[in-house]
């Protein structure tokens, strides 16, 4: 995948759907905006506001700070608020109506860097290819992280802990709506009684693992 950052508004371009969204661009930008299912992926700097291209041309999406593991949200067309200004963590979303179809926005990963250079990755679209494509971020992020995860009593690594969660969320899928069902019912423990998982994040230390993914 390849990013391109133009002003307050990154790019990723993709291939196809929902692994795949298109390409969405700020207004005027000289870049080519890629289609694949109605499905979009949007990287945006923190305080940053910028209108989308097509299939989305009438819309503005804006973020605050993120401060916290949250940030403020908010989608607008020429006729108001899609979304009014909301917080969101990673996994959360919201549903709107836009061209006479159901479409969600949902926060699939942020980044704490230098100040002033924090961002947000969203997907916009469909909502059960958003919520596919979101949930397969969070497990993309936890398989792909060096930090050791505790399940059960045991240690493991981020490849094995994906693995399990993969699992576990196959035979719940049909039921999950929302990336923020996926970590209550699959990320947050392997049955009730059981603890939480969690991730060490410094020697000795550690947090719940759906604190993690949210960014708390």
């Amino acid at each position: 995948m390849r990013s391109i950052q133009i002003g307050c508004l990154f790019l990723a371009a993709c291939q196809s759907a929902p692994e795949a969204p298109a390409t969405v661009v700020a207004e005027g930008t000289p870049a080519t905006v890629e289609t694949e299912g109605m499905m979009s992926s949007i990287t945006i700097k923190q305080r940053s506001s910028a209108k989308l291209s097509a299939p989305w041309e009438s819309l503005r999406l804006s973020i605050d700070d993120i401060t916290f593991g949250r940030v403020l949200v908010r989608l607008r067309s020429g006729d108001g608020d899609l979304v009014p200004m909301t917080a969101m963590s990673v996994g959360g979303s919201a549903n709107f109506e836009y061209a006479g179809r159901e479409q969600m926005l949902a926060l699939s990963r942020m980044e704490n860097l230098l100040i002033g250079q924090d961002y947000a990755e969203f997907y916009l679209g469909d909502p059960e290819m958003v919520c596919r494509a979101q949930i397969e971020t969070i497990l993309e992020r936890i398989e792909d992280s060096e930090l050791k995860f505790l399940a059960l009593g045991a240690e493991t690594d981020g490849r094995a802990m994906a693995a399990r969660l993969r699992r576990d969320y196959a035979r719940v899928a049909d039921e999950i709506r929302s990336g923020e069902e996926f970590v209550k019912r699959v990320a947050t423990r392997p049955f009730p009684s059981a603890e939480d998982y969690r991730v060490r994040v410094l020697p000795g230390e550690g947090i719940r693992l759906s604190s993690w993914i949210r960014g708390r």
